[in-house]
């Protein structure tokens, strides 16, 4: 017969972290509740801290991690849509709050020993563009084939420069590292083996005589008016011989 009410966490405070700049301002002693989940650990930095009931240690509810150049972000909780419900400094610090974090994430994480390829489709024949990763102007990239041949690319940058390009890659499926990042790089078949898309050739229709429907041969004139000429040659060549 027991009625258990649900815990009711506060955000006490936002630490020092990518984003606390944007959150230091933010008005937590008059946001709603939050339903907090289970602990994020101690891995990653903290972003937002709360209490159950306003008292008791802190706990972390979103943290923010880099892991292989990827920016994430884990989240234990839910009822942020409750601050934006009055309206007012809630729904400020709702779209600070959730702002901040997508302009973090949308920022590539830039390794400073490494490049990142600026080629979206791969052929065979197209030389590679890297694109610079850091202040240095020689990057080592490690390439290994699906056959597990390895295989190191210099990669040189000219002054400021921040794109350079190598000589192209054989087709087939690469494993390329630079720095801390690998993923898989795909060199399709050459251009020349693409086949062309077929070409319309425009069909000209002739128009007039070619075009016409021809008239059927009891409506014509002619036939009759040369049947007529063979009759009167004939009565006139049968008067000439003295034939009636």
């Amino acid at each position: 017969g027991e009625v258990q009410s649900r815990t009711e966490w506060f955000v006490s405070g936002a630490p020092a972290s990518p984003v606390s700049a944007v959150l230091d301002g933010l008005p937590f002693d008059s946001l709603t509740p939050l339903d907090v989940g289970a602990e994020l650990g101690s891995n990653g930095v903290s972003l937002l801290e709360a209490r159950a009931g306003r008292v008791g240690a802190p706990r972390r509810i979103a943290v923010l991690s880099t892991r292989s150049g990827a920016r994430q972000l884990r989240i234990s909780g839910s009822g942020f849509s409750g601050w934006t419900v009055r309206g007012g400094r809630g729904a400020d610090a709702f779209s600070a709050f959730w702002g901040a974090i997508f302009d973090w994430m949308a920022v590539a994480e830039r390794d400073g020993t490494g490049v990142t390829l600026t080629n979206r489709v791969l052929r065979a024949g197209d030389a590679l563009s890297w694109r610079r990763g850091g202040a240095d102007s020689i990057a080592i990239v490690r390439l290994q084939s699906a056959r597990g041949v390895a295989d190191s690319v210099v990669v040189r940058f000219d002054g400021e420069a921040e794109v350079a390009q190598t000589e192209p890659l054989p087709e087939g499926q690469y494993t390329v590292q630079s720095g801390a990042v690998a993923h898989t790089l795909v060199v399709n078949p050459s251009r020349e083996w693409v086949p062309r898309a077929p070409v319309d050739i425009p069909t000209i229709r002739a128009v007039g005589a070619l075009n016409a429907v021809p008239r059927p041969f009891i409506e014509r004139s002619w036939p009759f008016v040369l049947a007529l000429l063979l009759l009167c040659g004939e009565w006139i060549l049968r008067r000439s011989a003295g034939l009636r």
